[in-house]
Formats: structure tokens, C-alpha cells, sequence
């Protein structure tokens, strides 16, 4: 597993950059970025280079979805959670979640606190699952 995390008002670019040099490391067959609200411009810029990238609007209906596989892969033994990663189990386990008056799971974490890393191990998940509806690509073994 590969984890970098960004300081908060990281230039785009700056972001960007690493995911290049990332994928001519590791040429990534796929995966999936959060484009919701800013994580659009990151995402056209990763794009240009990434083709098998995807961009996740998370709704409501799609974080029950992605959550729920997270929560799948941990149940079935797929995923093992690296000790070492305190930010991440802390993360893991402030994540708070309600039914809302519609039905759907509202998801949030305590004030003051992030789930950035949460949110990235969970769309990792995701995409090894998408990746599955996508017969000509080869399995993914690495993310960032």
C-alpha cells in the first residue's frame, strides 16, 4: 500500500505530479478518484494521463455503496488494515453514520478531524470491484 497524504491548499499541480510520476512507476491498469466539488480539476488533469481511471461523484447512494464494499472486503478477509497507519484506524473508527429521513446513510466524521484516508482506502476497494466489470484490463495490484 501506498499512502501520501496532501497538506491542505496543495497546489493541483502539485498533486497531479505525484500521480504522474506514481503511474509511470507503477502503470496503473485502473482506479477511481473522488471528483466531487473540487476533486474535479485533479481529476481532468490525472485523466489526460490515466486512462483507466475513473471519477466518483460521491452521492449518498454511491458512498452506501463504496463503504459497503470496504466494509465487505474487511468482513471476508480481503483487506488487512496496516497497524502502522494510526491516522487511518483513527479515521476508520470516528467515522460516524445515520439513516437520514429519506432512507439513504449520511456519513461524517467528528469536527476538527478528517476521513481523506478513509475515503481513499474505501475507493480503492471500489475500484478493484469496477475493475471487474472491465474484462480487457488486467487485475490491479497497486494503488494510490
Amino acid at each position: 500500500m501506498y499512502l501520501k497524504e496532501f497538506p491542505l491548499e496543495t497546489p493541483y499541480t502539485a498533486v497531479i505530479g505525484t500521480a504522474r510520476r506514481l503511474n509511470e512507476a507503477y502503470r496503473f491498469a485502473a482506479g477511481c478518484l473522488d471528483k466531487t466539488g473540487v476533486g474535479e480539476g485533479p481529476f481532468e488533469g490525472i485523466r489526460g494521463f490515466m486512462r483507466g481511471i475513473d471519477g466518483v461523484t460521491l452521492t449518498a447512494q454511491v458512498k452506501e455503496d463504496v463503504m459497503g464494499k470496504l466494509k465487505l472486503a474487511l468482513e471476508q478477509g480481503r483487506l488487512i488494515l496496516p497497524r502502522d497507519n494510526q491516522q487511518l484506524l483513527v479515521q476508520m473508527t470516528a467515522q460516524q453514520c445515520e439513516t437520514t429521513k429519506s432512507g439513504t446513510l449520511k456519513f461524517s466524521h467528528p469536527t476538527g478531524t478528517h476521513d481523506d484516508q478513509l475515503w481513499s482506502l474505501a475507493l480503492t476497494i471500489y475500484a478493484s470491484t469496477q475493475q471487474q466489470t472491465r474484462p480487457n484490463l488486467k487485475p490491479i495490484t497497486r494503488y494510490f
